[in-house]
């Protein structure tokens, strides 16, 4: 069996799901540690401490904007990935799949 053609559009909604899983588990890493070094930070400025809701308000907005970024990117990879693997297909024939039973 030969894969000749990957659909464009299904593989980059596949890859944008994936891109999105990721910004999910990146989102949460990067607002977790940054709220914890926000206080280091501000007490190393001279500051006594970053109040609450501006610590909560950034961490609130990398879980969301983190998703959506690595979903985008996830999707416009994917479409120009199953692009280059159809361009590239036609022209070497194609990736060899073999299934057992």
């Amino acid at each position: 069996m030969k894969l000749t053609k990957v659909g464009i559009l299904s593989f980059a909604k596949l890859q944008g799901i994936f891109g999105i899983f990721v910004g999910v588990f990146v989102g949460i890493f990067f607002s977790f540690f940054l709220f914890l070094l926000a206080g280091i930070v501000a007490s190393s400025m001279g500051f006594d401490k970053v109040p609450l809701v501006s610590k909560l308000l950034i961490s609130f907005v990398l879980i969301i904007s983190f998703p959506l970024f690595y979903g985008v990117i996830g999707f416009i990879g994917g479409a120009f990935g199953a692009w280059m693997y159809n361009f590239a297909s036609k022209r070497v024939g194609g990736l060899e799949v073999e299934f057992e039973r």
